[in-house]
């Protein structure tokens, strides 16, 4: 997936008298150009992506922060250093998944310098389609994780100054845990607002009292703060980066251009529906310490099955997207105010990005809803439930089907030691459940019961709620 060309192996010369500058040089990074991006929607977006890592930010990482790594792509080693000194990297099957950053730390630990030049660039393939690019970060997100439990991160992260040890963490596992704790955040939110409704203080402080500030419905649009900056930090922010790079690279003009471009296109659904995929990715693997190298394919696919679709997706958004809807829908009905005013007010980002999250799969594989392939997809999905359909007993064990995926899926946390399932259970599985519970219970009085007969519906709705997401 690499390409090269006559006029830049010209350049060599120049890149390999670097070394002669300062003998502490071990590792020479250069500019890539993307050979991928004109295969379709996803294709550029995946390639402006990489673009913008490949370029403008190992150029920031470089210099002045001084804590770019090695990660795959095209470097010059000193081949003397990585002889003596550890090879290019670390190959471990579990901790090691992402193994090329492993040769970046072990350079940096034995006091090698890592450089980057401009003046000379190589050609990159990058995954074409949708399914692969989000198998692809997917595994880096799951390196990352891995990397947050290995001895290097942690003997490399001890030797920083806080300046540059900061920069060390968001450049690499930081910007997967702050997506994590994005999306986290928005369930969380729900989850207070829901709390908040359930014991009826939406209202409660008035102008005037201490704690006025805690009921934001006295200032007209100060409830939309949230949800606004929310959506924003979702969906503009990341795709920013590449804006930047456009206008550095083209102009204003050109970013503008490719901005628009990008709107139409999908390309804030795109990156939404990627950062949640990461996200996902490192909270697996921090939890379960499970990481299994993710294939991924370069080949454009636009057509996928209904199961095929939902075995991918379902434990990444999916299943999190109906939970968080399901509080909001909770949020509704309970909340003092109107349907459209919560709506409007308070949970209009979680209605877009759980729909977004649902229903990306299908926006980018239009092929699964030609003619005819609807109803065969749908009945394959049936088939994919319950085996049992197509008369053989023995289907249960065999891929492609619902057993086999979910004992797949719960593999990594089957084999936890005992203690950690019980703190799985007890921080993961509970917490929600219980605080929905108790606050149903905490919010009904022995006089609701003769004035508003209503509430044991709404008890008895709030139980069976929470009962569903335990």
């Amino acid at each position: 997936n690499q390409d090269a060309h006559l006029a830049e192996g010209l350049k060599l010369r120049n890149v390999l008298r670097l070394y002669g500058s300062d003998e502490d040089i071990v590792l020479i990074g250069f500019t890539e150009q993307l050979i991928s991006g004109r295969q379709g929607s996803v294709s550029s977006f995946a390639a402006t992506s990489e673009t913008v890592f490949g370029t403008l930010l190992q150029r920031f990482m470089t210099n002045p922060l001084r804590v770019r790594l090695h990660y795959g792509h095209p470097d010059i080693w000193d081949g003397a250093f990585i002889r003596s000194s550890g090879g290019v990297s670390k190959a471990s099957r579990r901790l090691h998944l992402s193994e090329d950053v492993y040769g970046g730390m072990n350079v940096v630990q034995r006091g090698g310098k890592i450089e980057y030049v401009n003046f000379t660039t190589c050609g990159k393939g990058r995954e074409v389609s949708f399914d692969g690019n989000n198998q692809f970060n997917k595994k880096i997100a799951t390196g990352n994780g891995m990397q947050l439990i290995s001895r290097d991160f942690h003997r490399l992260s001890k030797s920083m100054d806080i300046f540059r040890c900061l920069s060390f963490f968001q450049s690499s596992v930081g910007l997967f845990y702050t997506e994590f704790m994005l999306f986290t955040s928005m369930a969380a939110f729900v989850l207070c607002k829901t709390m908040i409704a359930m014991f009826s203080i939406e209202t409660y402080y008035t102008t005037g009292d201490a704690f006025d500030n805690v009921g934001f419905h006295q200032e007209i649009g100060l409830e939309t703060l949230y949800p606004s900056q929310w959506m924003l930090q979702a969906s503009l922010v990341m795709a920013w980066p590449g804006m930047l790079h456009g206008w550095i690279t083209g102009g204003l003009v050109k970013m503008v251009k490719d901005t628009y471009h990008g709107i139409v296109t999908g390309s804030f659904v795109y990156h939404m529906f990627i950062a949640k995929s990461r996200g996902s990715a490192i909270d697996a693997s921090i939890t379960s310490g499970e990481a299994s190298y993710r294939g991924t394919k370069r080949s454009m696919s636009m057509n996928a099955s209904f199961s095929d679709l939902y075995m991918q997706y379902a434990v990444s958004h999916i299943i999190p997207s109906m939970s968080t809807l399901a509080m909001t829908l909770l949020l509704t009905e309970l909340s003092t105010f109107s349907a459209k005013y919560v709506f409007v007010t308070t949970t209009w980002h979680v209605w877009i990005a759980v729909i977004l999250w649902m229903f990306s799969p299908w926006f980018f594989h239009p092929q699964s809803f030609k003619e005819g392939s609807p109803a065969i997809n749908f009945t394959s999905w049936l088939f994919w439930l319950d085996p049992f359909k197509l008369g053989n007993q023995g289907a249960v064990n065999q891929d492609g089907t619902w057993w086999m995926w979910q004992a797949k899926r719960m593999k990594s946390l089957r084999a936890m030691p005992r203690h950690l399932k019980m703190e799985y259970i007890t921080f993961r599985i509970l917490p929600v459940p219980l605080i929905l519970m108790v606050c149903s219970t905490a919010a009904v009085r022995v006089s609701d019961f003769d004035e508003i007969p209503a509430v044991r519906g709404v008890v008895v709705v709030t139980a069976g709620i929470a009962g569903l997401l335990l």
